[in-house]
């Protein structure tokens, strides 16, 4: 597997070098601009994240391929011209909390277990996806802040409840532990057991 890993970059470097060479011999390609070939390397490493994290137990690299997959196409996209009609320059900030939300959802989805993922990737996707539905006029904007306007005594009062929430993420993270080290304890008894017998 370590090998298959350390070819892929290699590939890829081959691949770009020639397709280089090629666009200083005057073959001009139009995806030969740094503005297009950045992007796409971010999207090729995330691919290749992608393959070593399912291709090994340990998934961590699925986090940072979903980031770099995410935001090369997104720009890969946009400098080629296919989004910059819906997005000018100074608008497309939401698509990093949008990325940030995905990646935590990746990781959610190649372990079911890692759950607690799921609190980030909700809150990230959604400052993300209302941000865009704003910019795109999906959502009117004014009529979200007359909302929070008419709800704001229920917003504050909210806020008063943020140290219990604390509480609850810290008895899941306990609860969640102690669980861990039962099942750990349990395979190795029965480790023990299956040698002795």
């Amino acid at each position: 597997m370590k090998k298959r890993g350390s070819i892929l970059p290699g590939i890829l470097l081959i691949f770009f070098g020639v397709l280089l060479m090629l666009d200083n011999m005057r073959y001009d390609f139009e995806i030969l601009q740094w503005s297009t070939i950045i992007p796409l390397l971010a999207v090729l490493i995330g691919i290749s994240m992608w393959i070593k994290a399912l291709a090994s137990p340990n998934k961590g690299s699925v986090f940072p391929g979903t980031l770099f997959f995410v935001l090369g196409a997104f720009f890969f996209l946009y400098n080629y011209g296919i989004l910059d009609q819906w997005f000018y320059f100074d608008t497309f900030w939401p698509i990093f909390p949008s990325a940030l939300g995905l990646a935590f959802l990746a990781l959610f989805l190649v372990n079911a277990r890692n759950w607690l993922a799921l609190f980030p990737a909700v809150i990230f996707l959604g400052i993300g996806g209302i941000s865009f539905a704003i910019m795109l006029d999906f959502l009117d904007q004014w009529a979200i802040e007359d909302f929070y306007y008419e709800n704001e005594h229920i917003f504050y009062n909210l806020g008063d409840w943020a140290p219990l929430l604390v509480v609850v993420i810290g008895l899941i993270l306990i609860i969640s532990s102690i669980r861990k080290a039962s099942r750990r304890k349990q395979a190795e008894i029965q480790i023990t057991q299956d040698d002795d017998g």
